[in-house]
């Protein structure tokens, strides 16, 4: 396996970590960077296209209407250990002019998509609650990929449609739009757990001990339910199915209806979701195109190791000593 690290990327990053305790966080423009304080004023002073890296958190949310890309250390606070996690507090606003940015390896309250949002991408994020608002009451989000994410308490994108959303954990109730594509999620709400019509719904498990889902008009094929689902429910075509599988035979180390960076989610050897997917992988978060990175640490080096003495000595030097791990995805 042959791993490319592009330098720019690489010493922005570096740079970006190395003031993570002065709390800077630093907006890439080509060959140049600047350092800001806050969220707003990155935002405010980023061109369109721009990266901008977070460092260790908290930070201030604010609103993002121009097409960004925002990148945290992470959110996982044992493989951020050496910086810290980044952290997004308050709402994260996204307006129309936010369309092909994306979001990877922050921990955030909440992100509210407004109006007509497409091709946006956010990806390893640990997230409270996810919610879309449409002042016109129709299918404005579209296009978007949300791959590797937890979400915690609430998924809510009624008015969405055409999305990808893949490899997440959720934790809470989802309520997606229609003609999306689902696939490799762990559905962990205790009561019911995901809310669509029309999608494509495919290798993923549900922990609901409900009687049947609150889906309806959808594909559902390969997916491993703890629940005995009738097969004339909601007017869905099953294909594949696992029905009622105890929970306690899925995972390695899980137990209960929470999310827990303790456990483990790889399925168990003897589980019937191994290499069950449509797609001949496991089922699960594991398994398909874009199999769950343990630590989900970002695209970007990750810093291992990280000590500098926050003073220059008596001739101006700052020493820095640095530990960095290249990442292949």
């Amino acid at each position: 396996m042959k791993i490319f690290i592009y330098f720019t990327t690489f010493f922005f990053a570096i740079m970006t970590q190395v003031c993570f305790s002065q709390n800077l966080i630093a907006v890439q423009n080509g060959s140049s960077t600047s350092f800001y304080t806050s969220l707003n004023l990155a935002f405010d002073s980023a061109n369109p296209g721009d990266t901008v890296y977070i460092p260790s958190g908290p930070f201030l949310a604010a609103d993002i209407s121009k097409r960004l890309h925002i990148i945290g250390i992470g959110h996982n606070p044992d493989s951020a250990a050496a910086t810290g996690i980044s952290v997004i507090t308050g709402d994260l606003l996204l307006y129309q002019g936010a369309s092909g940015g994306t979001l990877t390896g922050v921990k955030c309250n909440k992100i509210i998509l407004f109006d007509t949002i497409s091709n946006y991408s956010v990806r390893r994020c640990n997230i409270e609650y996810f919610e879309q608002y449409s002042s016109l009451n129709t299918y404005m989000v579209q296009n978007c990929f949300f791959i590797e994410n937890i979400v915690r308490n609430q998924y809510l994108t009624y008015y969405t449609k055409n999305n990808f959303i893949s490899n997440n954990i959720f934790v809470g109730y989802v309520y997606i739009g229609r003609n999306n594509t689902i696939r490799n999620n762990i559905f962990m709400e205790e009561t019911n757990s995901i809310n669509t019509v029309y999608s494509t719904i495919e290798n993923n498990i549900f922990l609901s001990p409900a009687n049947n889902p609150n889906f309806y008009f959808n594909i559902v094929s390969n997916n491993l339910f703890v629940q005995n689902i009738d097969p004339s429910f909601g007017e869905n075509i099953f294909h594949n199915n696992f029905m009622n599988i105890p929970h306690s035979s899925i995972f390695v180390n899980q137990m209960g209806y929470d999310f827990n960076y303790s456990h483990n989610y790889h399925l168990q050897p003897s589980c019937v979701g191994k290499g069950a997917g449509i797609d001949g992988t496991d089922i699960g978060i594991y398994g398909g195109a874009f199999p769950w990175k343990d630590g989900s640490v970002p695209f970007n080096p990750h810093f291992l190791f990280l000590q500098n003495t926050h003073t220059t000595d008596s001739i101006g030097n700052l020493h820095i000593n640095i530990k960095v791990a290249a990442q292949d995805r």
